[in-house]
C-alpha cells in the first residue's frame, strides 16, 4: 500500500476510534410549561393605564433557558398590543421592553433568559410581565365616545432545560496555571485548539502554563486507573469522578497510575506533561465524558458522551469550579458601563434611541502563525431583544482593555494596540489606541461591535533549528558498517532570544525522548529519527527526520546485467533481502526467484540481510528532505502506484461510511428515534 495512503487511512481510523472531536448529539432536555395569562382586551375612556395589565409569575429555576410563547412548546408567537415589558424580580434581575410599534403587534418567541439572576440559596425565579402603552396614543371615537383599546394573546413562560442530573461545577484546571501568573479566564481559554466552536476537546501546552514535564493534576476527586486500550493516546488517565462524569488526560510522558483503580483527591499529581503517543508537542490533550446511558461504562460513550464543560449551549452543566464570566443585560437609553473580565465597556446616553440586549462573552486567545494575542479575545454585540443584530452607531462607545496582570515584556513596547475583527474567519484590523504606560490599559472609542484583542509584536516568533550529526563508519547511501554516534546541536539566533529549552528525538516508532548527550547506535538495523526543538518563547520547530542503516556484515554490490544478454543473472543468497529507496520511504524488493532481476538493474540498489529485516521488524518509513540529498532517488512504477492510491482511497471510503452508518444507527437506536422499523 502506498505510504502517504496509508498514513492518511491510519489518522481516519485513529480519530474515529480514540480522539473523538465534537459533539454529534444535541443534549437531552426538558420543557416545562407555565400558564401565564389567556386572550384578554382591554378598553380605556379615553385612555388606557400606561400600564395597562401586568401579571407576576414565580417558577422553579437552577438552570437552562426561559422563554415566552402562545403554545407550551415554545414555539408559537405572542401577541400583543403597544409594548411589552419583561422584569426579572427575584433574586435579583434585569428588565426589558420590546417595543415594535403602536398597534398590535405579532413577535417570534421571546427569549428572557438574559434578564434572570441565579443564585446558589435559591432555586426560584420570579418574572413580571406588563403591557404598556404610554409611548403610544391611539384612540378612536365609537358612538361619539373616544375610547382607547388593546389586546393581548395567550401567553406562557416556557422553561427549557437539560434532561440529565444537576452537577454543580466540580472541576479544575489540570495544571498549575497560577504559578505563571495567570487567572482561570487566561489559563483556561489559551486553548491551541483551532476550532474552539466546535470541539469538546482541549489542548493546553507552554503558552497556558502547561508546559513540558510539569505535573498534571487530577481535575477532581475520583477513581483513577491507566488506560491501556488506545496505543496511540500515549500513557493515558481516566478517572472516574462518581458523579456520572469522567475525566480523561492523554500523551502523559509519565504517570504513577496503574490499571489497578485507586481513589484520588482533586489537585493531586497523576503523571509529568509530556508528548507520549501520537503527540507530536508537549501539552495536555483533556476532555470530559458523561455516561449517558448511566450503565458505568464510558468506553460506549465515546461517541455522543464527549460534553463541553464550559456549557457554551447553557443547556447543560457547567463543570468547572470557578466560573466563566459573561454579560447578559439591558442598554437602555441612559447608556451604561459594563465590567467583564478586566475589560470595561462604556456606551454613552442616547448610545440606543430605546431598550437594546448587551452581550458579551470571552473567547480563546488568538495564537497562531500571525501572532499571539496578549489578552482573550472579547466578542461584544447588541441585539433589538429579538434577535436582531446591530453592528454600527451614529455615536462611539469605548472599551478599554487592563493588562496591568500580564506580562508583556516578551512584546516590542510600542507595539501593542487593540484589533478587531468582525468574526472568525475575517482579518484582524488595527484600531486607533491609545495606551497608558502607567496604568497599563488600552482604550478605543468606536462605532461598530465585533471581536477585540490586544495585540503586539512578539520579541520572538522564529523557532530554533536543530542540526543532526551523524558519525561511524559510513559505507556508502546512509549505510554504516560500525555502531553510529548522533549529535543534535539546536541553535536560536535571535538577538532577543530566550534560547533553546528543550530538544527532543524519537528513534522508530519509540517514544520522544528530551535530548541531552549524544546518542550511541550500537545495533545493526534501519533507524528513522525525528527530532526537533523548543525555545524560551515556546516557538515550536518543525520535525526533522534523519534516517539510516547499520549493517555489520559485508554489504552485497548489486550488478547491472549487459543490455540483450541471455545468461542467467548470478544468484543471491537466499539471507538476503532487496531493499531501494525511492525518494519518500524504503521500498521492499521482490525476493522471488524470477523477480530477482528487477532489483539486480537498479544499480543503485543494495542489498540488507533479511535476518536483520526480521530482527528489526523493519517497515516503510518516511524520510525527511535532508535524507534525500544522501539517498538515491529511484521512481516507483507510477502506474502501478496510481491504481494502488484509487484501491486504497476508495477502500477507505467504504470503511468511513460503514462505520458512520454504524454510530448514527445505534445513536438513533438509543433515542428511540430510528427512522424506520425494526
Amino acid at each position: 500500500m502506498n505510504k502517504d495512503v496509508w498514513s492518511f487511512s491510519t489518522f481516519i481510523m485513529f480519530g474515529l476510534f480514540f480522539l473523538p472531536k465534537v459533539i454529534f448529539a444535541a443534549p437531552e432536555t426538558l420543557t416545562h410549561a407555565y400558564p401565564v395569562h389567556d386572550n384578554m382586551g382591554f378598553v380605556g375612556t379615553p385612555n388606557l393605564s400606561a400600564t395597562y395589565y401586568y401579571k407576576s409569575i414565580t417558577v422553579p429555576y437552577s438552570r437552562g433557558k426561559v422563554f415566552l410563547s402562545s403554545t407550551p412548546d415554545g414555539a408559537g408567537p405572542i401577541t400583543f398590543s403597544h409594548n411589552i415589558e419583561i422584569t426579572g424580580t427575584y433574586p435579583t434581575g434585569g428588565s426589558f421592553r420590546y417595543s415594535t410599534g403602536c398597534g398590535i403587534n405579532t413577535v417570534a418567541p421571546l427569549e428572557i433568559t438574559q434578564f434572570i439572576s441565579q443564585a446558589d440559596w435559591v432555586d426560584e425565579i420570579n418574572i413580571r410581565v406588563a403591557y404598556k402603552h404610554d409611548l403610544c396614543s391611539t384612540t378612536v371615537k365609537v358612538d361619539s365616545v373616544r375610547i382607547m383599546t388593546a389586546e393581548i394573546g395567550q401567553l406562557y413562560l416556557v422553561h427549557v432545560e437539560p434532561g440529565d442530573e444537576i452537577v454543580s461545577g466540580f472541576l479544575q484546571l489540570p495544571w498549575e496555571y497560577t504559578n505563571y501568573g495567570l487567572d482561570f479566564h487566561e489559563a483556561a481559554l489559551r486553548i491551541e485548539n483551532d476550532d474552539y466552536s466546535i470541539t469538546n476537546t482541549y489542548d493546553w501546552s507552554a503558552w497556558a502554563g502547561a508546559k513540558s514535564n510539569s505535573l498534571v493534576l487530577a481535575a477532581g476527586d475520583g477513581s483513577a486507573r491507566l488506560l491501556t486500550n488506545c496505543g496511540m493516546c500515549g500513557k493515558a488517565v481516566a478517572i472516574d469522578h462518581g458523579n456520572g462524569y469522567q475525566t480523561r488526560y492523554y500523551y502523559l510522558k509519565e504517570t504513577q497510575i496503574t490499571v489497578d483503580p485507586i481513589m484520588i483527591m482533586k489537585g493531586d499529581p497523576i503523571g509529568a506533561l509530556g508528548m507520549s503517543g501520537a503527540s507530536d508537542y508537549p501539552h495536555i490533550h483533556f476532555f470530559v465524558i458523561q455516561d449517558i446511558d448511566e450503565d458505568g461504562d464510558f468506553e460506549d460513550d465515546l461517541i455522543d458522551g464527549i460534553i463541553d464543560p464550559f456549557n457554551r449551549s447553557e443547556l447543560g452543566n457547567y463543570l468547572w469550579d470557578e466560573p466563566l464570566n459573561k454579560i447578559r443585560t439591558t442598554l437602555t437609553t441612559n447608556g451604561g458601563q459594563f465590567y467583564l473580565h478586566r475589560h470595561k465597556l462604556v456606551f454613552p446616553k442616547n448610545f440606543s434611541s430605546r431598550d437594546m440586549v448587551v452581550q458579551s462573552d470571552i473567547l480563546p486567545a488568538k495564537n497562531d502563525l500571525s501572532g499571539r494575542s496578549i489578552e482573550n479575545i472579547l466578542d461584544v454585540s447588541i441585539h433589538d431583544g429579538f434577535g436582531n443584530k446591530i453592528t454600527t452607531f451614529s455615536k462611539p462607545w469605548q472599551l478599554t482593555m487592563d493588562f496591568s496582570q500580564i506580562n508583556t515584556s516578551r512584546y516590542v513596547a510600542d507595539s501593542l494596540s487593540i484589533y478587531s475583527r468582525s468574526n472568525s474567519n475575517d482579518q484582524w484590523v488595527k484600531e486607533e489606541t491609545l495606551i497608558n504606560s502607567d496604568l497599563k490599559t488600552a482604550t478605543i472609542s468606536i462605532n461598530h461591535l465585533s471581536q477585540f484583542t490586544l495585540l503586539g509584536e512578539q520579541l520572538d516568533r522564529i523557532s530554533p533549528v536543530t542540526t543532526a550529526a551523524l558519525s561511524g563508519s559510513l559505507h556508502t547511501n546512509n549505510i554504516y558498517t560500525s555502531a553510529a554516534e548522533l549529535i543534535l546541536t539546536a541553535l536560536d539566533e535571535q538577538a532577543s532570544s530566550l534560547g533553546v529549552v528543550n530538544t527532543y528525538y524519537k528513534i522508530n516508532s519509540g517514544e520522544w525522548i528530551n535530548y541531552t548527550d549524544k546518542v550511541v547506535f550500537s545495533t545493526d538495523g534501519l533507524y528513522v529519527v525525528k527530532y526537533f526543538s523548543i525555545d524560551g518563547d515556546d516557538n515550536i520547530e518543525d520535525a526533522s527526520t534523519l534516517s539510516f542503516l547499520i549493517d555489520f556484515t559485508p554489504l552485497t554490490p548489486t550488478v547491472t546485467p549487459m543490455l540483450g544478454a541471455t545468461s542467467t543473472p548470478t544468484p543471491i543468497p537466499t539471507h538476503y533481502a532487496a531493499y531501494r529507496s525511492t525518494g519518500t520511504y524504503w521500498e521492499p524488493q521482490p525476493t522471488p526467484a524470477d523477480s530477482v532481476q528487477q532489483s539486480l538493474v537498479q544499480s543503485d540498489s543494495f542489498i540488507i540481510p533479511t535476518t536483520i529485516v526480521q530482527s528489526q521488524n523493519i517497515s516503510p518509513e518516511i524520510l525527511g528532505e535532508s535524507d534525500q540529498r544522501t539517498i538515491p532517488i529511484i521512481e516507483p512504477d507510477e502506474e502501478d502506484s496510481s491504481t494502488n492510491i484509487w484501491k486504497t482511497v476508495f477502500l477507505i471510503w467504504i470503511v468511513c461510511a460503514v462505520l458512520i452508518s454504524g454510530y448514527l444507527l445505534v445513536f438513533y437506536w438509543r433515542k428511540g428515534t430510528l427512522p424506520f422499523e425494526i
